[in-house]
């Protein structure tokens, strides 16, 4: 009798856990440090950055045609590359990874991905047959790209280091212009997650290609579109960058159809359940965060790049 009386009382607690209201999360950002202003030559527009284990910030910048490399204090260590299509060269430099020892830059009007070492050396250039929208590394040898190959492509394509295609799936099937554009994420298990540019759409995949989930955070059932020369194309964003923390969670800039455009960033757990909402300071193109958690997004249109503390409160209901 006392047992079944024990396991009665046990079964009502676990029963009371389950349905009380979970803690609400709340983020604010506390600025650690900004990199570059407008009344110097720091940057010019700065569109990707990376952080590596020491805290050694990598940017491409694209109205300088070059690759830079900062302290973690914020010093410019060194500069590569200039204008042109040669060796180290860049016409508009774009998205960038830290894979293994070297740092991945791909170009937005040059096929292929630039390698340069730590230090900003040329070392070669991986060979790809598109245009690059997109690329993240995932896990120890992959890394994932999205080529830009036309109406309908949608497909994600995993290479390794020597430009060898590894696998391939399809995430969207369209006939209709950009509808398949998404910017990647990936945490430290390898899932990847993509962000749909000119849909609602968040969504976690496993390598395989397998959809664990699908989040549509911002009710936008289709976006405006404008007919340019013969081609129809989609005129406002929807979401504008995706960025995984160090605990999985994972962070999606929203663009035209958030509250404050640009600004708004989404927190959602690794099951696609949003878990908040906070404001950048001012508009950005991009997020990301580092292995320490510090959280980066732009500043004066890309002249500066800003470094934020994420500061997070539980509050009870």
């Amino acid at each position: 009798m006392k047992k079944d009386l024990s396991l009665s009382l046990l079964c009502i607690f676990f029963l009371l856990v389950a349905l009380s209201p979970a803690k609400s999360l709340r983020i604010t950002l506390k600025e650690e440090m900004t990199l570059g202003r407008l009344d110097d030559d720091l940057i010019y527009m700065w569109v990707g950055i990376a952080v590596d284990e020491t805290g050694h910030i990598y940017l491409t910048d694209t109205l300088d045609y070059s690759l830079k490399k900062f302290s973690p204090s914020g010093q410019l260590v060194k500069k590569a590359g200039g204008r042109g299509q040669g060796p180290g060269e860049f016409m508009a430099p774009r998205e960038i990874q830290l894979f293994q020892d070297y740092v991945l830059v791909t170009d937005q009007n040059i096929r292929g991905i630039q390698v340069f070492d730590r230090d900003l050396n040329f070392v070669k250039r991986i060979p790809f047959s598109n245009l690059i929208l997109d690329m993240r590394v995932c896990g120890a040898q992959t890394i994932a790209l999205i080529p830009i190959v036309g109406v309908g492509a949608g497909r994600l394509r995993m290479i390794n280091f020597e430009g060898k295609e590894i696998s391939e799936f399809f995430y969207e099937k369209t006939k209709k212009m950009m509808l398949d554009f998404a910017s990647i994420a990936s945490d430290e298990k390898g899932y990847i997650y993509l962000v749909f540019t000119f849909q609602d759409r968040i969504e976690k995949y496993n390598l395989q290609g397998e959809r664990l989930w699908t989040c549509r955070l911002l009710k936008v059932k289709s976006v405006s579109r404008e007919k340019i020369n013969r081609f129809e194309v989609p005129t406002r964003v929807v979401y504008k960058d995706i960025t995984v923390d160090p605990a999985g969670r994972v962070f999606v800039l929203g663009g035209h159809y958030s509250r404050h455009q640009s600004r708004d960033v989404y927190v959602l757990d690794s099951q696609g359940h949003h878990l908040a909402t906070f404001t950048l300071p001012e508009e950005s193109h991009a997020i990301y965060i580092d292995h320490q958690g510090y959280l980066y997004s732009r500043g004066n249109d890309g002249v500066s790049l800003r470094k934020f503390k994420i500061l997070y409160q539980f509050d009870s209901p």
